[in-house]
This record gives structure tokens, C-alpha cells and sequence, in this order.
């Protein structure tokens, strides 16, 4: 029956059922109208255009639409035929589309015998024909319509022109198809043949299974002695006989086998097809029937087999007896689904497979991956010798063949990289393994496995530059970082050592003042006849401590910047009393409040000075702060101790300054960041104090902000 499939009929007009004129009805009564259509479909469905299949003498078997497009033409060409009459119309040559399927590609294929490949057709696309052969005898043809709908507007006016249809309608269906690639199109040819082939089959075993049928009385006598399961079946489906082979087949007595029914041995979800057609014989629609099913043995094993069954009928027709044969086809299942799964995986893995005769060398498969590639069509490698895929290096692709082949008769196998060389002369690199086997048709064959590793190899390549790069670059910087620090660290302690001079300065004023003052006093007391000894004496003695004072203020300073550049273990309580030292004057000046609580005892292992530096930068920057924000009652803490469960020593600074803005605390340590003019500050001091206490003293240094100020904590 000629059927219209994934398309809406009201769109198109029906013209009945053109199998109801196939005269010769031997392919169609023969394989059946269900199997031709699944059959079709099989490879229909990979292109969505039409198909048909006809007997030798040109009626139509089956013929199947799943394109708009084709179905659209197909109808329209039939209008042309001018006749309702459908015998009339496809002998009146006006049915463009039959003529196509028929005329111009079936009917070549059946006349020839061979493969025949119409390009284009009346409609525009391509028709792929193929015969239907039984021991060389051609029965029949099946073809298929492939390829992309025109869409160039010259080509639509002319098929519009030719098939008197709506263009706008014609350019939408060939515009809706769904443009199939190269390999789809091959996969489906190769399909037709196959689907050719078991049409073919089926039809012989078909013929051979009417033979059997009609030879019942030769199969009695040789009902014992066959190869396949036989069993004598009454009406209602109890088993009356049974030979030898059957109860092999499932380990039963003929004595426990004939008390049984077929359902009793039936696998479940078989049973209600089997019993419709044993229904079907009973009621004389078919006197046979042929089906694969599944059958449950005495250990409760499931044997898949292909069950013929015949009846023998009365003089008034009803069903005396049945004959069944049984084919144990659990072995030829497991069989084809093995093949169909390997060919699966060899059809869609990402490697590349090619099989090489050992006898010479030559190759006698490819899987589809390879043929890509290699940029070779499918079967073009085929009785090519393996050496061609063989990339030309500094040793011969023959040599290389060779090295590998004897590697193989060696260790059973060969892996490595290997130089191939595309049909194009364009080459790659590939990571190829080889073994060896057995083959039931090539004898001994290798089976290599290639895997395109070029891209891998460039980009390791490049990760190699790269890294060999990165590592050059890292240590420039880190000696630029290097020296760019260490100037950084001489520039904060110039800063600092400026700062201290101000320092210094701002607390020399004062003792100087008053020495001066002292001076005058003695000129004043000379004068006046005040001067006596005791009074020099006196004024000298309060010289001389102030004197003193600013020479301890020296001895503080050259103490600070003059160290010794070598690691030694200090005293924690006396590095910081060296920076209260030299601003202690200021804040006692400034009125801010200095409280220290120091771990006398408490000694690490460091530069002399460096933890003077860092409290020094920290109190700088307090006292820049209090400054700035005029302070009140200004008050710095600093504590440090020993943390009893981390043996870490821990220094706190605290402040009452008010804290550090929240969108600015993360940058604090950052090198020359400051909130400060640029003439009271650069923003080293802290970055350096981070530098001394993480590089040098593998130590850490924070920050955060209290209630009212922040606290600075150091850990070493």
C-alpha cells in the first residue's frame, strides 16, 4: 500500500492503494506487506524523503513518503495524468514521480542487475536503486530518494513550470528539509543493499519454508533424525510428539515434554503473539506461520529460536495436527548482537582502526574514523599496503613498516608515536598501538588503533616555550623585585631617619633653650656680683645634664641606623624601648599617653633594629594620624608576650586615632599607599614593615579597627 508518513493528508490528494495493481504479488505476498515497510523504513528514516519497492515486472511491493517535499510533487505529478484510473495514470508516462522511481532508476537496476545512481531526478534530487537478488536471479528493486531539494529560484521556476505548482509552496518544502551530510547519505546506500540482501534472504527462506511445508510426509520420516527441534502439535496447542533434538533443545523427556503445552515452555512476554497467530491457523486464515520467539528450558534458561509452524487440516478443514520446527538461534543472537555492538564502537569511537594482513602487509579494513583521518573514502585503503599512511622521515615509511611489523612478531605488540602522512601529502602525528590476532577470513592480522595526538604535541610544544619563558621571566622579576625592595627598604629608613631628625630636632629645642638660658644667667650673675662658686657650680651641674640627655639622644639615633647586618638574638622589650626612645620626647610633648607592657625575657632571632623600625613606622603613622585629626587625650599601647600555646611571640599596638577608613584597611600594607599629603608621607613605611616581618622574620603582620582606633598585631 502506498502510504504518506509524517505529513498532514488533508494537505495532499490521495490516490487509493497502488499495491492493489501488482499483478505479480510475488515479493509481496512472499516477505509481507509489514516486513517490506519496516524494511524501507529501516533506511527511510536516516533521509525523510520517499521510498519504493517493486517486483521484477514494475508493481509497486511497498512505497513509503516521509518528505514533504517529495510528497507534494509525487501528488501533483499525478494531476498531470489527467485519468482517475491509476493503471491508466502510470502508464500514460505524465506521472513524473513514478517515471523517476520506476522508469529512470528501478527498472535500470532490475534490467542490469546492479547498482544503479539517478542524478537528478524529475524533482530534483537523487534516486539510489538497488536489485533484489536470490541466487543471482533478480526478483525485484528497492530504491530511495536522497539529497538537498533545489532551492536556486532558476531550478524551482522550472520544476514549478514542469509540475504546475504553487513556487511559494515548493520553496518552503525544499527550504523545511533538513540537509543530511556526505556520510549519512553512504550509510544509507550501504543500508539499501544490506536491507536488499535480507529482502533477498527472507524471500529464499521464505520459498524454502513453503518447500518444508509442502514436503510434510518427508519430513515424518525424517523427523527423528533432523538437526532441528520437531514437535507434533494438537489443536489445542499440546504437544503430542517430539523428537530427539527438541528435548535436547530443552532438556526434558519426550515422556515430561508431551505432558506439556507450548505456553507451558513459552516465555511470558512471547506468549500472546504466538497464540495470535496459532489462533489464526485455527480459525483457517493461514494454514502456517513463521515467528522468532523465546522458550524457557527445564533449568529455567531462555533460548531465543525461530519457530516454523505448519498444520495439517481435515476434509471439512479444520486443524488435525501441527508441525513445529525449532532453531536453537540463542548462539547466532548473541552472535549479532556482539557484531552489531562492535561495529557500533568501531563506527563512532574517536580512533582511528585498520586492520593489516600479516601475509603482506596490505590493509583489509578501515572503520570510518580512520578514513577521516587520512582524508581517504571509505574503502579506498583497502589491498593498499600499510606503509602508504607511513610519513617520509629521515628513515624510509617502508623501513618504518618494517621496525614496527618485526616489532610485533616479537612482543605480540607495538606502541608509540608515529609520523602519518594524510592523501593530501598533509602530515600528523598519531599515538598508535598494534596487536595481533586471528582472523577467520585474513588469517593472522594486525589491529592498530590510531589516536591524532598533533594538537597535544603543539601544545605541549608550546606549554614547554612557555613555561621555559615564564621561567626566564620569573627570575628577572624576582631580581628586579629583589633590588626594587631593597631600594624601597633604603628609601623608607632615608624617610625615616628624616623623620627622626625632626624628632630629634623638636627635642633638642628645649635642653638647648634652657642651656642657653643658662648661659645668659651666668653673664646676668657676673654682671650684678651674683656669681659666686656655688652658683657656678650649679649652673654647670644642670648644663651638663642636659648635655648629657642630648647625647644620649645621638647615641639612640647612630644606635638605630648603624647595625650590625647580621641575624643575632635580640631582646624584644629593648628593640621597642629603642624607638620609644627617640619619640618618647614628642609624645610626652604632644600630651599623648604611652603606655607599655613589655615581656622583659622574651627573645627571637633577627637583624638588631629591624623590630625598632617596624614599632617605629607604626608610630609614626599614629602620631601623623593624631595630628591630622587632632586628637585629644591621645593614647598608644603597646604590649608583647609570649603566646603560651603557639610559642609565638606576639606584639600589639593600640590606638585610640579613630581607625582606618573600612574601604581602605586592605591596602594599608600595600607599597606607596598612603592617605597622607605627599609631603608627610610615601606610603613605604608600612609596605617595608610588611617586608621586614614576613621576608626576614617569617612572622605576620595585621590590622583591624577597635572601638574607637586600631590595633596593629604582630606575630613571630
Amino acid at each position: 500500500m502506498l502510504q504518506f508518513i509524517s505529513m498532514r493528508d488533508e494537505e495532499y490528494k490521495s490516490y487509493g492503494d497502488l499495491t492493489s495493481l501488482n499483478k505479480s504479488r510475488d515479493l509481496f505476498n512472499t516477505i509481507g506487506k509489514e516486513t517490506l515497510e519496516r524494511i524501507a523504513r529501516s533506511y527511510l528514516d536516516l533521509l525523510e524523503t520517499s521510498s519504493a519497492i517493486y517486483e521484477v515486472d514494475g508493481s509497486y511491493a511497498t512505497a513509503l513518503f516521509s518528505s514533504g517535499y517529495c510528497r507534494f510533487l509525487d501528488s501533483a505529478s499525478r494531476g498531470l495524468c489527467n485519468t482517475d484510473d491509476n493503471e491508466e495514470a502510470i502508464n500514460s508516462g505524465k506521472w513524473l514521480c513514478h517515471e523517476s522511481c520506476w522508469t529512470d532508476a528501478s527498472k535500470i537496476a532490475v534490467q542490469t542487475g546492479a547498482l544503479y545512481d539517478l542524478s537528478p531526478c524529475n524533482g530534483g534530487i537523487n534516486i539510489y536503486a538497488v536489485p533484489i537478488k536470490v541466487s543471482g536471479k533478480v526478483i525485484g528493486s528497492l530504491n530511495c530518494g536522497y539529497g538537498s531539494p533545489p532551492t536556486d529560484e532558476a531550478i524551482i521556476d522550472e520544476l514549478v513550470k514542469k509540475y504546475n505548482v504553487n513556487k511559494e509552496k515548493l520553496t518552503e518544502l525544499a527550504r523545511q528539509y533538513l540537509v543530511r551530510p556526505a556520510y549519512v547519505i553512504e550509510a544509507m546506500k550501504r543500508h539499501m543493499q544490506l536491507a536488499a540482501e535480507l529482502i533477498g534472504e527472507i524471500y529464499e527462506r521464505k520459498k524454502l519454508e513453503e518447500k518444508i511445508l509442502e514436503k510434510e510426509e518427508q519430513l515424518r520420516t525424517a523427523f527423528d533424525f533432523s538437526t532441528m527441534g520437531i514437535a507434533i502439535i494438537s489443536p489445542t496447542r499440546g504437544l503430542l510428539n517430539a523428537n530427539d533434538r527438541l528435548c535436547k533443545m530443552f532438556g526434558y523427556t519426550r515422556e515430561e515434554l508431551i505432558k506439556m503445552t507450548l505456553a507451558d515452555i513459552t516465555y511470558i512476554d512471547d506468549l500472546y503473539r504466538d497464540l495470535a497467530l496459532f489462533n489464526q491457523v485455527l480459525k483457517g486464515v493461514t494454514d502456517g506461520y513463521r515467528l522468532e520467539k523465546r522458550f524457557i528450558r527445564k533449568g529455567g534458561t531462555v533460548m531465543d529460536t525461530t519457530l516454523w509452524i505448519n498444520c495439517r487440516r481435515d476434509d471439512r478443514g479444520d486443524v488435525k495436527y501441527c508441525v513445529a520446527l525449532l532453531e536453537d538461534i540463542s548462539k547466532r543472537k548473541m552472535l549479532e548482537e556482539e557484531i552489531r555492538l562492535s561495529n557500533e564502537i568501531l563506527n563512532h569511537i574517536s580512533e582511528g582502526v585498520f586492520l593489516i594482513r600479516a601475509a603482506d602487509g596490505t590493509i583489509v579494513y578501515t572503520n570510518p574514523r580512520f578514513d577521516e583521518m587520512f582524508n581517504y573514502s571509505h574503502g579506498e585503503l583497502l589491498g593498499k599496503h600499510v606503509s602508504i599512511v607511513n610519513a617520509p622521515t629521515n628513515i624510509d615509511p617502508q623501513e618504518t613498516a618494517r621496525r614496527i611489523i618485526l616489532s610485533i612478531e616479537e612482543n605480540g605488540m607495538w606502541q608509540g608515536e608515529i609520523l602519518n602522512i594524510k592523501k593530501t601529502g598533509e602530515t600528523f602525528w598519531s599515538y598508535a598501538s598494534v596487536s595481533t590476532f586471528e582472523h577467520t577470513r585474513y588469517d593472522t592480522v594486525w589491529v592498530a588503533v590510531h589516536m591524532d595526538i598533533t594538537e597535544r604535541k603543539r601544545i605541549n610544544d608550546e606549554l614547554k616555550q612557555l613555561t621555559d619563558n615564564l621561567k626566564i621571566r620569573i627570575i628577572e622579576e624576582v631580581k628586579k623585585n629583589r633590588l626594587k625592595d631593597q631600594l624601597m627598604y633604603e628609601q623608607s629608613r632615608h624617610i625615616a631617619m628624616g623623620e627622626l631628625l625632626v624628632n630629634i630636632a623638636h627635642q633638642w629645642r628645649q635642653p638647648l633653650t634652657t642651656i642657653g638660658l643658662l648661659v645668659q644667667d651666668i653673664k646676668d650673675a657676673y654682671v650684678h656680683n651674683e656669681l659666686d662658686l656655688k652658683y657656678l657650680d650649679n649652673s654647670i651641674k644642670v648644663i651638663m645634664i642636659e648635655l648629657t640627655g642630648l647625647s644620649s639622644t645621638i647615641d639612640s639615633f647612630k644606635n638605630f641606623y648603624f647595625d650590625k647586618h647580621e641575624r643575632t638574638h635580640i631582646n624584644i622589650a629593648v628593640e621597642i624601648n629603642k624607638a620609644l626612645a627617640l619619640l618618647g620626647g614628642y609624645f610626652k610633648e604632644s600630651g599623648i599617653v604611652l603606655e607599655s607592657e613589655l615581656d622583659e625575657n622574651n627573645m627571637t632571632y633577627a637583624f638588631p633594629n629591624e623590630i625598632s623600625q617596624v614599632i617605629l613606622n607604626i608610630l609614626n603613622n599614629t602620631k601623623d594620624v593624631f595630628e591630622a585629626r587632632r586628637i585629644p587625650n591621645g593614647s598608644i599601647k603597646i604590649k608583647s608576650y609570649k603566646d603560651p600555646g603557639t610559642g609565638k611571640t606576639i606584639i600589639i599596638v593600640a590606638d585610640n586615632g579613630g581607625g582606618v577608613r573600612k574601604d581602605i584597611i586592605g591596602h594599608i600594607f600595600d607599597p606607596y599607599f598612603t592617605t597622607k599629603h605627599r609631603s608627610r608621607g610615601t606610603g613605604l613605611g608600612l609596605y617595608i614593615s610588611k617586608l621586614i616581618i614576613e621576608n626576614h622574620m617569617n612572622g605576620t603582620i595585621s590590622i583591624k579597627n577597635t572601638d574607637d582606633g586600631c590595633e596593629v598585631r604582630i606575630e613571630l
